[in-house]
């Protein structure tokens, strides 16, 4: 990619070839509420489709979190109760330690990095890894992309400027 818009089409294209994914995962938070590992069974596909189960130590299911996108429920194995309502952002963090709506849940374990709605656009190549360098702005909100030659895969996001969470993808095949 030449430019920066020509990058963001090659991105834009390599994440719609991703529309679901099955298989085991681990997540690993590090927040100010909780930091930690945890196992989960993974099914997801877009736009909003989510099955999560974290698996105890024998690989039980602890908690089992669907959602289709509008609606939510979960059951907590510790407690023996299985909860249901609208699939909002604040129900998807009773199960997980952030708090997101299921498309952006389901597109970030697809792999897919949100993007800030940018105003402006820098390209840079790191010679050293083979990954593009892009950077987004908009306003004070700087949003630093590591995207991966010769896939075009955002590998890590960084934002600054706004409260916002960062991630980082990895062994993507």
């Amino acid at each position: 990619a030449r430019t920066a818009v020509e990058l963001l089409k090659r991105i834009a294209l390599a994440e719609s070839q991703v529309v679901s994914v099955k298989g085991d995962a681990k997540l690993r938070v590090d927040s100010p509420a909780q930091k930690g590992t945890v196992t989960l069974f993974v099914a997801v596909t877009h736009p909003a489709y989510v099955h999560l189960e974290a698996l105890g130590f024998f690989n039980q299911p602890q908690a089992v979190l669907v959602s289709d996108g509008d609606r939510f429920g979960m059951y907590d194995a510790q407690v023996q109760r299985y909860f249901r309502g609208p699939a909002t952002a604040a129900n998807m963090g009773r199960f997980l330690p952030v708090v997101l709506p299921p498309p952006e849940l389901a597109a970030l374990m697809l792999g897919r990095s949100p993007r800030i709605p940018a105003d402006e656009t820098e390209l840079g190549f790191d010679t050293e890894t083979g990954a593009y360098l892009l950077t987004l702005r908009r306003g004070k909100v700087e949003q630093k992309l590591t995207v991966m030659s010769p896939h075009h895969r955002v590998v890590k996001s960084v934002v600054t400027g706004m409260r916002a969470y960062n991630s980082q993808f990895e062994d993507i095949e």
